[in-house]
């Protein structure tokens, strides 16, 4: 009887180590790919990214505690650990799932602006990245973050200097383009058509090959000289199925049609996950495109 327990025993042993084993082996033998997904988390915005080099990074968390259960999807479960993340702006829709995973992960390091709201939500967020011990770092037009030897976060706004003057808080969104290999996705926040004319009479690079839409595909944004500029092949729109705020409004999506960019949402299309392979330019995530792959 005793033997048959200990083999029982040694097998259940066996079992949990291969899983264990096989577990890390397909997440580090995933190193080659490049991954950004534009999480389906409601009327809110969360965008995860995994550089070849298994570096994770959360843009914005969603209005809710759902952050959780997306990132338990796109991370090995004992991984607990998030190397950066950012907040774009302090409303409910982009901060409050940050909250949840402050306090469910370790987070190495944080970039936000220094935008003040006076909610019980952001006074949270102040107590909860003192508490954390991250690496805090403030946003500010033309910071570089490099992540990998061919991948990086460029900030294209908000400038500090002009931070103090700017009521609206949606214009204080940080606006960041992200580059891999010969790729480049444009985020965007919730920025209004106000800041949008600023960066382009910046004469900021915009060009890029994606673009997330600004503020939900709010008709105060996605302005037609901005589409020309940013001149994208892909937009990829983050909102929650009949939201009441009736985001996409009809005015960005006929603009976007105009330019002939190919759109996605998050409410028709749940997650939108684009997958890198070294040089090789961003393709859409599905299961028959990696099957033919």
């Amino acid at each position: 009887m005793r033997s048959i327990k200990r083999r029982i025993i040694l097998l259940l042993i066996l079992l949990v180590s291969n899983f264990f084993v096989w577990n890390a082996v397909y997440y580090y033998s995933q190193e080659e790919f490049t991954k950004v997904c534009f999480l389906d988390v409601g009327q809110g915005s969360a965008v995860f990214i995994k550089t070849e080099k298994n570096q994770q990074i959360l843009i914005d968390g969603g209005p809710d505690k759902k952050i959780l259960e997306k990132l338990s999807s796109e991370m090995p479960f004992w991984d607990h650990t998030i190397d950066l993340i950012i907040l774009t702006h302090p409303q409910k829709d982009h901060i409050y799932g940050l909250l949840e995973v402050l306090k469910n992960y370790q987070v190495k390091n944080i970039l936000w602006t220094g935008a003040k709201t006076d909610t019980s939500l952001f006074k949270q967020w102040q107590n909860l990245i003192k508490e954390e011990g991250a690496n805090v770092k403030i946003a500010d037009q033309g910071l570089k973050i490099y992540l990998t030897n061919n991948a990086y976060l460029s900030i294209l706004w908000p400038a500090q200097d002009f931070l103090q003057d700017i009521k609206e808080i949606n214009d204080t969104s940080i606006v960041s383009k992200f580059y891999s290999y010969q790729d480049t996705i444009l985020f965007t926040g919730d920025i209004t058509d106000k800041i949008e004319y600023n960066l382009i009479d910046q004469r900021i690079n915009l060009d890029s090959d994606i673009l997330q839409i600004p503020h939900h595909g709010s008709r105060y944004s996605s302005s037609d000289p901005f589409l020309s500029v940013v001149s994208p092949s892909l937009a990829v729109i983050s909102a929650g199925k009949n939201n009441k705020y009736k985001f996409p409004h009809q005015e960005v999506l006929e603009r976007l049609k105009k330019y002939d960019i190919k759109v996605l949402s998050t409410i028709n299309e749940g997650d939108i996950c684009l997958i890198q392979k070294k040089k090789k330019p961003f393709f859409l995530l599905s299961p028959m495109e990696l099957k033919e792959d």
